[in-house]
């Protein structure tokens, strides 16, 4: 059974280990990576493209039980072993990884994409369409110190964190870059594509009794 308790620990201790700094030395791939459901499965999808053009350059899938509820602040252990099979089915190496959910703009400092970035150690950008935590004070997300942006679009703002190996005006820069429609086109795909996959899955209905979620090494 999910341990909210035992978990709010581990992110407690995992958010020391957040960098706030910039990693990577080039940046020529950018991925996406969501997250969908149908049923009691969870389907990951991430997309990488160009980063200067945009284009897409590769996507990749994974289908994983879930056992673990959705609760607001704990995010990550529902949606991190699905996020990360996809991104290791990748014959690329995307160089940053947007997420969809929140990084340090989380009442523990250690949301999803900031759970991505230390389990694959590289370079990740929490984005969200809703607030979690914090207080808006013009584009800033403050709490006691500044945790985040918010993007302001014509239809629509989006909130923007560190995940991990990055600053959050390398952060906002990348997703500016990647907006050109209000929205970061590498998340924008990859939720396309997981939506495509559940109504794939709505349709043709699979047995996927063989796989297990390995939610041993998250909680």
């Amino acid at each position: 059974m999910f341990s909210t308790e035992k978990a709010l620990k581990i992110q407690e201790t995992l958010s020391k280990f957040i960098f706030k700094k910039g990693e990577f030395k080039k940046l020529e791939i950018i991925a996406g990576v969501d997250a969908a459901y149908f049923k009691e499965l969870g389907i990951g999808a991430a997309v990488a493209i160009d980063y200067l053009t945009l284009k897409p350059l590769e996507k990749a899938f994974s289908i994983l039980k879930v056992k673990v509820p959705y609760i607001p602040g704990f995010l990550a252990f529902r949606e991190l072993p699905v996020m990360l099979k996809a991104l290791k089915n990748f014959s690329l190496n995307p160089d940053v990884i947007i997420v969809n959910g929140h990084g340090l703009a989380h009442p523990r400092k250690f949301g999803l994409a900031c759970h991505l970035g230390f389990a694959l150690n590289k370079p990740t950008i929490g984005v969200a369409k809703s607030r979690l935590y914090g207080i808006e004070k013009e584009n800033f997300l403050i709490n006691e110190e500044l945790i985040g942006y918010v993007l302001k679009f014509k239809k629509r703002k989006i909130y923007v964190s560190v995940g991990n190996k990055i600053s959050l005006e390398e952060a906002v820069e990348i997703v500016k870059h990647c907006s050109p429609k209000g929205f970061p086109e590498p998340l924008k795909l990859a939720h396309e594509e997981a939506s495509k996959k559940k109504q794939e899955l709505m349709l043709k209905p699979v047995s996927y009794t063989h796989l297990t979620l390995p939610t041993s090494d998250l909680v």
